[in-house]
């Protein structure tokens, strides 16, 4: 599957309106949400920001200062914020459900069958920010609201950008792997309106314009995703010595590697649990 533009309607939405985004904003980073998803596991916490260089910790009161600092003067706040899984809230829930039988047109897929049941997340950022060089594992349908991103994406079919040991440390946590130089990359620039589909583990690098950016993302992963075992045993061989097979070229042995992984892995939850 190759990167493509599409259309979209929610730049002119009530819910993607200064007001209701920062609404959005306070309500993400509440007690109720943050002790929910934060308590546990940083990872977990619903979003993140980083102003003049500065990762500020979600749902503390020096958040909240930040987040009306921020908010005032968008243009010059140096600010990169993510909220996630807004689809939980009233109004952007019923958003996520539209935009799932619209991309399932689009694209010629039922998304209901052959993925997962998906996510919304927004992004703000003021001008001239950059997002590092990095993969998911998710199909991605990035929406731009305001302001323009240059959205730079490498092929991730190409095993000289994605090395076989970058995918193994993905499995592992890692999703900023190192850029090769002078690599090849698609362009597009996306405005209010304009979309980009992002195949998965395609690295991409993307910079925002000379305005303030609000981005709508639309992740979904695979139901199954059998090579991840493989890649994992692959990276548990290699710190043996071990250079394994590129996943792929023996798949009878990926096979036994995909079992052993899996079949370890369920009796560790039995043991240890979690």
């Amino acid at each position: 599957t190759k990167p493509f533009l599409y259309q979209h309607n929610f730049s002119n939405h009530e819910l993607f309106t200064w007001p209701a985004l920062k609404e959005l904003a306070r309500k993400a980073a509440s007690p109720e949400r943050v002790n929910r998803k934060g308590a546990v596991r940083e990872a977990m916490v619903p979003g993140f920001m980083v102003m003049k260089g500065k990762r500020v910790k979600w749902g503390t009161p020096e958040f909240f200062s930040a987040l009306d600092e921020a908010f005032d003067n968008l243009q010059a706040a140096d600010l990169r914020m993510k909220i996630s899984s807004i689809h939980e809230y009233d109004g952007y829930r019923e958003i996520l459900e539209e935009s799932k039988t619209n991309l399932s047109d689009l694209t010629g897929t039922d998304f209901r069958k052959s993925l997962n049941h998906g996510i919304a997340t927004i992004f703000i950022a003021s001008p001239n920010e950059t997002t590092p060089y990095h993969i998911d594992e998710e199909v991605n349908f990035l929406s731009q609201i305001r302001g323009i991103k240059l959205v730079r994406l490498f092929d991730g079919n190409d095993r000289s950008i994605v090395t076989e040991k970058d995918m193994e440390g993905f499995w592992f946590g890692r999703s900023f792997i190192d850029q090769v130089p002078d690599s090849k990359f698609q362009l597009f620039t996306i405005g209010p309106g304009q979309g980009v589909f992002q195949p998965p583990f395609f690295p991409h690098l993307i910079t925002t314009g000379p305005e303030v950016s609000v981005s709508l993302s639309f992740p979904f992963t695979k139901l199954q995703f059998p090579e991840a075992e493989v890649y994992r045993m692959n990276a548990y061989m290699r710190k043996f010595g071990v250079t394994p097979k590129p996943v792929g070229t023996r798949p009878g042995v990926d096979r036994v590697k995909s079992s052993f992984v899996r079949h370890a892995m369920s009796l560790k939850r039995s043991l240890f649990g979690g």
